[in-house]
């Protein structure tokens, strides 16, 4: 998980590996077709973050060498307890699908601001 800016400046983007599946990546579900308002389950990154990225654009990725193949902008963050995780508490994200999110590189490995974590999307 990639998430660039900072606390000490407002995060611009949250990158994330999610191994594009068919019909749709593991975790990745539509909530509303006529909107394009997505969730993406099971991230796990500190909460500190979660009223930064309001706004900001969300991207899914297969690896990090490859642009993302989907993404958009995200409307708020809930916390759920997720039973896939042994109920453990993880981050939710919700999205509005856009080009934007499309088409992106990952951010910079060497940014020292880049937050690495691991979860499922």
């Amino acid at each position: 998980m990639g998430l660039t800016g900072g606390i000490m400046s407002l995060p611009i983007s949250l990158h994330v590996i999610c191994r594009h599946e068919n019909p749709l990546p593991r975790g990745l579900k539509p909530l509303d077709l006529a909107t394009g308002e997505h969730e993406s389950v099971s991230w796990l990154f500190d909460r500190k973050y979660d009223a930064l990225l309001p706004g900001k654009i969300f991207a899914l990725h297969d690896k990090k060498s490859s642009p993302s193949y989907f993404g958009g902008r995200i409307i708020r963050i809930e916390r759920r307890q997720i039973e896939d995780n042994n109920n453990a508490e993880r981050a939710v994200i919700i999205f509005v699908a856009s080009r934007e999110g499309k088409g992106l590189a990952w951010p910079p490995t060497t940014n020292p601001n880049e937050i690495v974590g691991f979860g499922i999307g």
